[in-house]
């Protein structure tokens, strides 16, 4: 297995247990979206299926290309909107977290096309 695949594999462990919080938080009231729930869970199933097996990297590979594109327009709108320190930091390890998932993608599809 290599280092993007082990990467994959973290990433996809760390969306379903965001998932997983997600839903204790939404069952005790909080204002998160069972879309958000789904969307990690189904996150999570993709990377870790494209880490044991390369050639099912496309479905992946896209979802994390989605996600750095929003990471990248959430950053230029809180940096736009003059958002406060916190909210800046956080977004900005969201998008170094989702450009790491995404290379991580893309040289896994490089591999599966060897």
């Amino acid at each position: 297995m290599s280092v993007s695949q082990k990467t994959l594999r973290v990433f996809g462990i760390i969306e379903i247990i965001s998932a997983v919080l997600n839903a204790v938080s939404a069952f005790q009231g909080a204002a998160t979206s069972w879309l958000t729930v789904a969307a990690s869970l189904l996150a999570g199933y993709l990377l870790l299926t494209a880490a044991k097996n390369p050639e099912k990297i496309m479905p992946a590979w896209i979802i994390t290309l989605v996600s750095l594109i929003l990471s990248v327009l959430g950053t230029i709108l809180v940096l736009t909107s003059g958002g406060d320190a916190a909210t800046i930091v956080g977004q900005a390890i969201a998008l170094v977290l989702n450009l790491i998932a995404f290379i991580a993608a893309n040289n896994v599809k490089k591999q599966a096309k060897k």
